[in-house]
């Protein structure tokens, strides 16, 4: 049946239903022409039940109470089906009117049935409607509990679909926050080794030639780490399990690292990354990772690059802590003309109403962390972000 069009399954069901009427609960009389239109009345109603259910059942319900005008006939499932159609299809206030005028009915052919008995008794007259009532009754529980049904099966797939669109939302902003940071740090580098060499080509051609070296080598690094993400990238969308992505990911095992290229643009840099940080969890390395480079590249951007930074890393129970402070009193002293937005107020205006803010607090919310950022008492600039080092917890269901 569920192959074949819809109209001409309720064409099928209509006959069905209309011969079961005519075979269970009519009186065998000898046909005729009033009683073939009756009964094909019947079933040319029915087969629009799906397009205009209160209607159908407006006519069923008619056609029933007019089965006096045909003796012997009585046309009981077809106004069921018409029940079914419109609890299933409409409505509860609908739902409930259309069951109380199936009682009017049920109510009437209990009548007539009692005045044709040959011994009528009290007990037929309260059985009688008793009989229909649960009929009707069982009839349009089920047509409610299968609108329930298919009310909750759309919202379970409406969720399905917007759990899927968001979280094509979220893997955009990851891709996104991933690009931003390995091309904002390593652009930032590559200027400020370029400006120094500039500096120093007049006076020290070979060490400006270091430079220039020097920036080329961040390139090719800059490259590979875009090649990585896109490789990552790739593998996600393949469905793989992302056992490759974690080996191309940065971490806070690369910290030392990527504190020594930013040392090798001019800026000084002092750490205290804790030795032992037990496990950690791949996306909050990341993270973690994520957010020294950003706020090194904020300081310098906004400070300059002969500025002081420092960075720590610890965990306390089960938080990550990661700081990166800038202190201008510390570390301006020399930046000379490379700095000249050395004070709190440019540094503070810098960090604070760019993008890059905006996204060390995504960031960090991503892992299901907090981050804090604003001006310290010496007139620098405080990052300070709180992790959770085993992943963001599950999401109750």
């Amino acid at each position: 049946m569920r192959a074949l069009p819809i109209l001409l399954q309720d064409v099928l069901l209509a006959v069905a239903v209309t011969a079961l009427d005519v075979v269970l609960f009519s009186t065998p009389t000898a046909p005729s022409a009033g009683r073939g239109l009756y009964v094909a009345a019947a079933v040319a109603i029915l087969m629009w039940r799906r397009r205009s259910p209160v209607v159908v059942f407006g006519l069923t319900w008619l056609h029933n109470v007019l089965q006096f005008l045909v003796p012997g006939t009585t046309p009981l499932l077809s106004l069921m089906l018409a029940l079914f159609t419109v609890a299933s299809r409409t409505n509860r206030n609908t739902a409930v009117a259309a069951l109380a005028l199936s009682f009017t009915a049920g109510v009437a052919a209990s009548v007539g049935e009692y005045a044709r008995l040959s011994e009528p008794s009290p007990l037929a007259l309260i059985a009688m409607p008793t009989y229909y009532f649960l009929w009707f009754a069982g009839v349009w529980v089920t047509g409610r509990w299968a609108r329930l049904s298919r009310l909750r099966i759309d919202e379970l797939d409406y969720r399905r679909r917007a759990e899927a669109f968001q979280a094509v939302i979220d893997e955009r902003m990851r891709i996104a926050r991933e690009l931003h940071d390995v091309v904002a740090h390593s652009v930032t580098m590559m200027l400020l080794r370029s400006a120094n060499a500039q500096r120093v080509l007049a006076s020290d051609p070979p060490q400006a030639g270091r430079m220039l070296a020097q920036v080329d080598d961040f390139g090719q690094q800059t490259m590979s780490q875009l090649r990585d993400l896109l490789t990552v990238l790739r593998i996600d969308e393949a469905g793989d399990d992302g056992s490759a992505a974690g080996t191309a990911r940065p971490g806070v095992d690369d910290l030392k690292r990527l504190l020594e290229g930013v040392r090798q643009a001019g800026l000084s840099i002092t750490h205290d990354l804790a030795a032992d940080l037990g496990r950690i969890d791949p996306d909050v390395s990341l993270a973690a990772y994520r957010i020294v480079q950003e706020a090194l590249t904020n300081v310098t951007k906004h400070v300059g690059s002969d500025a002081h930074a420092h960075v720590e890393l610890a965990r306390i129970e089960d938080r990550l802590r990661v700081e990166v402070r800038n202190d201008v009193g510390e570390g301006n002293a020399a930046a000379g003309p490379a700095s000249p937005a050395g004070s709190s107020t440019d540094l503070s205006a810098g960090l604070s109403t760019g993008h890059g803010l905006i996204g060390l607090r995504e960031r960090a919310a991503a892992v299901g962390g907090t981050l804090d950022a604003g001006p310290t008492p010496t007139g620098g600039f405080l990052v300070r972000a709180l992790l959770p080092a085993k992943g963001r917890p599950a999401r109750p269901a």
